[in-house]
């Protein structure tokens, strides 16, 4: 399923920033998605914490795809989609934190633990510390802030 970009992020520039960072800074990186009429929407959110507590910049990225019925294959993409863009920057990132953080409970009452382990699995396989509800901050607030 072709995922087409609405509002993309530059690259270069996101690289440049986090190059310009002391090494005491922090990157974290969010997903979250919501259905639309026919399509699905997806925000993805790189927060630059500058030497981990003065302040931030973020970068931010909207697309959509065709509607995705299934939440399993939503959730999915939105874990594609963080380690695809993580996997982009983690050359530059040096010393500094890097946080993948998923949309994701480990509460069994929520649908979103449907695929928690794999997801987790899938992130800590690639090399990235990670963060889930309630720590995902940034994929659970900034992210999800850009697809309301």
């Amino acid at each position: 399923m072709e995922r087409k970009i609405t509002k993309a992020i530059d690259w270069e520039e996101v690289k440049e920033y986090i190059r310009n960072t002391p090494s005491t800074s922090s990157i974290y990186i969010g997903v979250d998605s919501k259905p639309q009429k026919g399509c699905t929407a997806f925000g993805l959110a790189i927060v630059v914490h500058i030497e981990s507590s003065k302040g931030g910049h973020m970068f931010v990225e909207t697309s959509k795809t065709p509607r995705i019925k299934s939440i399993r294959e939503r959730l999915l993409k939105e874990v594609e989609i963080v380690v695809e863009a993580s996997m982009r920057l983690i050359d530059i990132v040096g010393k500094r934190g890097f946080e993948v953080h998923l949309d994701l409970n480990s509460n069994p009452q929520h649908k979103s633990n449907s695929i928690c382990k794999e997801a987790i699995s899938y992130v800590e396989g690639q090399g990235f510390e990670y963060a889930i509800k309630p720590d995902s901050w940034c994929a659970s607030h900034c992210a999800d802030h850009l697809v309301q």
